[in-house]
């Protein structure tokens, strides 16, 4: 599996992140239609004002999908010889991404994994070479190649 199959991967995720996200704020928003009329006590008050801060929550994450995808799209493909912001580092369990935060997922038989480039692991990763070792939730583990 080549680095553009995971960043190709790894876009088409976040966009579909994107498209769910949009398609939950519809329904929201769908669902915030109500006439002022209908609203006759504190309780249906109460759960219009629930039905806003859902409404916000799913919009900020929304939000922060895009920017995310942007991210993604403008990091420059090019080999990488240590961990920098668009490596795809092999370890012996598992592919990771320097990019975007990603929940693991599987393609092609291995497990992936993206880390933003403001998380803490990639402050602890970030120029390592192949052959150096890294410790992640406790389990330590050696990076085998870098693209």
């Amino acid at each position: 599996m080549t680095k553009q199959e995971v960043i190709s991967c790894i876009e088409s995720r976040q966009q579909n992140i994107i498209e769910d996200l949009i398609e939950e704020l519809t329904i929201k928003k769908n669902t915030l239609n109500i006439d002022s009329d209908e609203i006759k006590d504190a309780d249906s008050q109460s759960h219009r004002d629930e039905y806003q801060d859902d409404e916000e929550d799913i919009d900020n994450r929304l939000e922060n999908a895009k920017k995310a995808l942007t991210i993604v799209k403008n990091i420059p493909l090019k080999k990488s010889e240590k961990v920098e912001l668009g490596a795809l580092i092999e370890t012996d369990n598992f592919l990771m991404y320097i990019g975007i935060a990603t929940q693991k997922f599987q393609y092609m038989g291995k497990d992936i994994i993206g880390v933003s480039a403001l998380a803490p692991l990639y402050d602890e990763l970030r120029d390592k070479i192949v052959g150096a070792s890294f410790t992640m939730q406790g389990v330590r583990y050696k990076i085998q190649s870098i693209e």
